[in-house]
């Protein structure tokens, strides 16, 4: 079986989503009616079964759509190549997709405003740009054994991470709605 992934795309995609993605969520401005929650109880974990339930939803709908990606186009006689550079891309692009979904655990990424972060879009771009290059530029094909891709190729990308974007907001959604039947919000 080939690798969906070599390790050095997957050092590639740690170090871009680590900088730039996950910089720019932590300049997110703070939420409306933060300060009328109720504080934490001292023993609660901080990661919750909310966060837990999106981490792991989210995760496997990552591996889902790159992985499953990849198994398409090789058996649509892609080279490997290709296939691991629609991999990386799809992961990339499902992982800039979810940073709006985690703006905010409550509330829909509809609500929040898109231009609210400007560090988070600046993250976004530069993210876009250097994923270009890896795709484009000949001595990161080299350096990462990617391969340019067509058009077509992006679409399929794209929808992808749409959907995975849509998929998490239904997530949250029905989180909240278990929330609200509970009276935790």
């Amino acid at each position: 079986l080939a690798l969906p992934i070599l390790p050095l795309q997957i050092l590639w995609i740690n170090m871009i989503t680590a900088v730039f993605l996950g910089m720019g969520l932590a300049f997110e401005p703070k939420e409306a009616g933060l300060m009328r929650r109720p504080p934490r109880p001292a023993g609660a974990p901080i990661l919750t079964r909310e966060v837990n339930v999106l981490i792991i939803t989210a995760g496997l709908v990552l591996q889902a759509g790159a992985f499953g990606l990849f198994e398409i186009a090789r058996r649509q006689g892609v080279p490997a190549d290709e296939a691991r550079t629609i991999a990386v891309n799809t992961f990339m692009a499902v992982q800039t997709f979810y940073l709006f979904n985690c703006r905010s655990l409550r509330r829909t990424a509809f609500r929040v405003h898109p231009f609210s972060n400007r560090m988070l879009l600046i993250g976004v771009a530069l993210t876009a740009g250097l994923q270009a290059m890896f795709t484009y530029a000949p001595f990161m094909n080299v350096a990462f054994k990617s391969v340019p891709l067509a058009a077509g190729r992006w679409a399929t990308i794209i929808l992808v991470a749409v959907a995975a974007f849509l998929f998490i907001e239904v997530v949250k959604a029905v989180q909240n709605a278990i929330d609200r039947r509970r009276g935790l919000t």
